[in-house]
């Protein structure tokens, strides 16, 4: 979890999947240029890893216009 004086810009959740060595990362990204990382847009992906090995993922949700748009 990264904050600054805006407040949160980067949480990570790894939760185990329903096969073994399954996991799933959700990360909540804030727009902005980070020492850490940079981004264009705030928006939620979830990545899925088998025995740490990126598997696919995709990008959730999207904040564009002040309201959180579900992508499908």
């Amino acid at each position: 979890m990264l904050k600054d004086e805006k407040g949160l810009c980067l949480w990570e959740i790894t939760v185990p999947g329903k096969k073994a060595g399954e996991t799933i990362e959700y990360a909540y990204r804030r727009k902005g240029n980070f020492k850490e990382f940079q981004t264009s847009g705030t928006e939620i992906t979830v990545m899925y890893l088998e025995d740490d090995i990126p598997t696919g993922g995709t990008t959730a949700a999207r904040f564009l216009n002040g309201e959180w748009k579900i992508i499908k």
